[in-house]
């Protein structure tokens, strides 16, 4: 569980560094980064569901 954790605080810090680059740009790029957050989770909920059905066989 912990390299898992360790990739999702990778992501964390990957998307707060675009969300700081895009801040004091305009509300798209804002809108960008929450639905790159959002695919994000969406893609590692699966991963995860994935990771577990491997683990029981």
């Amino acid at each position: 569980m912990s390299n898992f954790k360790r990739f999702l605080d990778g992501i964390h810090k990957i998307i707060q560094e675009q969300y700081n680059e895009h801040l004091d740009r305009n509300i798209d790029s804002f809108i960008m980064i929450v639905n790159i957050k959002r695919n994000i989770e969406i893609y590692m909920t699966q991963h995860v569901k994935e990771t577990m059905n491997c683990e029981k066989k």
